[in-house]
């Protein structure tokens, strides 16, 4: 694999957690009635640019918040929290 950035990391951090199966939670092979594995991914995406910009741009409060703001413009729920 190439080397990925911050970003890209975070991204796919969260794409491989939502693929895995766990009872209970939401995985490519189940969906809640109000989250589902679209949402995850969408949110997986919408994180990157708040992730790359971390450290070097903004702190960990701002980049939380700049994470959640992103998330909400795609998803209604919170999927990277938690």
């Amino acid at each position: 694999m190439n080397r990925l950035t911050i970003g890209q990391s975070a991204t796919l951090a969260c794409l491989w957690e939502v693929m895995v199966p766990k009872p209970g939670n939401v995985h490519r092979a189940a969906d809640f009635e109000d989250l589902t594995f679209g949402d995850f991914v969408a949110s997986a995406v919408a994180i990157g640019p708040a992730m790359e910009r971390a450290g070097r741009e903004t702190g960990v409060g701002q980049t939380v918040w700049d994470a959640i703001w992103a998330t909400r413009q795609l998803v209604d729920t919170n999927t990277n929290l938690g």
